[in-house]
């Protein structure tokens, strides 16, 4: 796993789903989970051993002990007939600890989503190359992307001991995801129909080629819905319902049912007597000064090492939850975190992390990124400012506007010198890659972007340099930036001096993340900043950069986002260019052909490169993650992407603490 070629194999290859031919259906069908590797490393040899448990037991003792005493089944009525095997990175580990991490109020659910609530019917492998069997032991998806079909594992159990079945599934799509008191906004219309007690069709309308993929991460856990305890806050289940929402105090019973359930994006944080079958299980929520979240080891989970010893081989996770991301920063070097690769791994900490690792006992681990940039500067060219929006649907302003930027500047003062110019525009690593795309217009030169902005029709410029709107006012607009990454007020600020060379004035507005995105879903800002997803092939789930795809995340054409995800019913119709790129990607969804899908990509980004729409500052560095030295199986290195979702697919569950 140190090889860091095994993880370009993800940008340099195309994804696969389980090494499968295609006839008729695409995926994996009849794999044993006892040949299965989750991880493509070593398997270990067996050694080993602990103080709290050793690599004899066949679970944890705790559990042991409960079943000495009548209180939990013996083990083999715990586990299904044919357990997944999860392959240990090093060593097999010792049963007991507690896994130490932070986090800030705003990140906790995606966090906890990313670690204990990381289980889903499939899963992405390590080197995030193919999709492989988690819950379902079989999936496959038809030729043209209308169905797909999930064998489940027989005999998992959620964490009560209640069987999980293909009902669960039919629940949390059909009465939770896709209904409409639930889900009033759905977007799209699928249909879980269940064939016996292990197999489900989803059927798919419209189309989606990208199906598989998204049951594999965030924003579409049907695998999270026990029906037998959430029917009971559902009313096409219970008559009495409203009983409990004028107990619970919420308005009605949809919202009831959200706060009980664990379905969706993230993990709920109060959701404390849901059953799970994630290998730990939310035992302590956030007291009332939001300070801790605690897990629990499942006693059911259903997935064990190649020793047939039961997983997690940890007792608990903890969360300290901390407002302050400088106190966050002194609390990692002062030893408090056994691992984490999220929220305070930011370049301009890292020397001072490093400075603490001999006396705090920890190392770095690296973290190769799927992001294809730092920072994306997307000018609003739906704006409802007419003078706005006609500047920023000038190609040649926008241009003038990317030659203004020292992007090395911006990399040597907030990046530690880590990371090159780049537009947003796949990684090098990537079979997408486009030099001449990734490279164009990032020269800083002033005069050539001065010569853009008058070639846009904006030459005039007053006494003191100022430039003019066509009226005779200074040219002024304002930034949006979030707060999500501490290092944007920083390049916000330099971006302020680089527009002032050429004549421009550049506000910057400050805001928290739940209000940034209010108003860019709004149309409300002028210029925003946001990271660059999708730089490897995880474009085909996120493209929010090559074309109007999100209506909040495709900050540069907001309103043309929206006519795309609407079919047309709202926003508003974009230029004939956008509207190619849109076919071309529901020519995507429409088909479950891999190699199909490559070349309508390719034939997207194209279009992509001549419009130009936002402008990237900066190819991301590696970045980092901290590992306690007495905490083992953490690979090194580990990819950073927002779909894969790390470190979940290197399965925590195998993760130990021994000195």
């Amino acid at each position: 796993m140190s090889d860091r070629n095994a993880l370009e194999a993800f940008w340099g290859r195309g994804l696969s789903l389980g090494g499968v031919t295609r006839r008729g259906f695409l995926g994996l069908t009849g794999v044993s989970a006892a040949g299965l590797l989750l991880t493509s490393c070593g398997a270990g040899d067996g050694t080993g051993g602990g103080s709290r448990g050793g690599t004899d037991l066949k679970e944890a003792p705790e559990l042991t002990e409960l079943v000495d005493s009548g209180e939990l089944p013996p083990l083999a009525e715990r586990l299904p007939a044919n357990p997944l095997v999860v392959n240990y990175l090093d060593r097999p580990g010792v049963y007991g600890g507690t896994w130490h991490a932070l986090s800030v109020p705003n990140d906790a659910g995606w966090m906890l989503q990313r670690t204990t609530g990381h289980t889903y019917l499939v899963r992405w492998d390590p080197n995030y190359t193919e999709l492989l069997p988690d819950l379902a032991e079989e999936f496959e998806l038809n030729a043209d992307a209308t169905e797909a079909r999930f064998k489940l594992r027989e005999g998992v159990k959620w964490s009560d001991g209640e069987p999980f079945t293909a009902a669960d599934l039919v629940f949390a799509n059909n009465d939770c995801m896709y209904h409409p008191k639930v889900n009033p906004v759905a977007d799209v219309a699928i249909v879980a129909e269940a064939e016996g007690d292990h197999v489900v069709r989803m059927k798919l309308e419209p189309a989606d080629g990208l199906y598989l993929q998204k049951n594999a991460g965030p924003g579409r856990n049907i695998a999270a819905a026990p029906k037998h305890y959430l029917e009971q806050f559902h009313a096409d289940y219970n008559d009495d319902v409203d009983e409990l929402v004028e107990e619970a105090g919420v308005k009605d019973w949809a919202e009831l049912l959200s706060n009980k359930g664990g379905f969706g994006d993230t993990p709920r944080l109060n959701a404390v007597d849901l059953p799970v079958i994630t290998p730990w299980k939310l035992t302590e929520a956030p007291g009332a000064a939001g300070t801790e979240v605690g897990f629990s080891r499942n006693p059911y989970f259903w997935k064990v090492d190649q020793d047939g010893r039961q997983l997690p081989y940890l007792d608990k996770v903890e969360f300290s939850i901390i407002n302050d991301p400088e106190v966050m920063t002194t609390a990692a070097a002062n030893g408090e975190v056994d691992m984490q690769n999220r929220t305070f791994n930011i370049p301009r900490n890292k020397p001072v992390l490093a400075k603490s690792r001999e006396s705090s006992d920890y190392d770095f681990f690296d973290m190769p990124s799927t992001f294809m940039n730092t920072t994306v500067v997307a000018p609003n060219q739906t704006s409802t400012n007419k003078v706005l929006r006609q500047a920023f649907r000038n190609k040649d302003f926008r241009i003038g506007l990317s030659h203004a930027f020292n992007r090395q500047e911006v990399i040597d003062v907030v990046f530690q010198r880590q990371g090159e110019p780049w537009q947003a525009a796949p990684r090098r690593e990537t079979k997408f890659f486009d030099e001449e795309f990734a490279k164009q217009y990032t020269e800083h030169d002033v005069e050539l972007a001065k010569k853009h902005l008058e070639q846009a029709g904006y030459g005039d410029v007053d006494s003191s340099g100022a430039r003019l709107w066509p009226d005779g006012t200074p040219m002024t607009f304002t930034l949006l930036v979030s707060n999500f990454k501490p290092e944007w007020p920083d390049v916000a600020q330099l971006l302020v001096g680089h527009l002032a060379e050429v004549g421009i004035k550049l506000r910057i507005d400050s805001v928290d993340r739940t209000l940034f995105n209010q108003r860019v879903e709004a149309n409300q800002h002028e210029l925003a900043i946001w990271q660059g997803d999708g730089g490897g092939n995880d474009l085909f789930m996120d493209a929010r950069w090559y074309f109007p795809f999100h209506q909040i995340n495709s900050q540069f054409g907001v309103l043309w986002a929206q006519w795309f995800l609407s079919e047309g019913e709202e926003g508003e119709e974009p230029p004939e260019a956008g509207k190619k790129q849109i076919d071309l990607y529901r020519q995507i969804l429409g088909t479950g052909d891999l190699g199909r899908q490559e070349e309508l990509m390719t034939e997207l980004l194209a279009i992509s490169k001549e419009e130009f729409y936002a402008i990237g500052l900066s190819l991301p560095g590696d970045g980092y993650g901290i590992v306690k030295n007495n905490f083992h199986n953490v690979p090194n290195p580990m990819i950073d992407s927002y779909y894969w979702s790390g470190p979940g697919p290197t399965n925590p569950e195998q993760y130990f603490i021994e000195d």
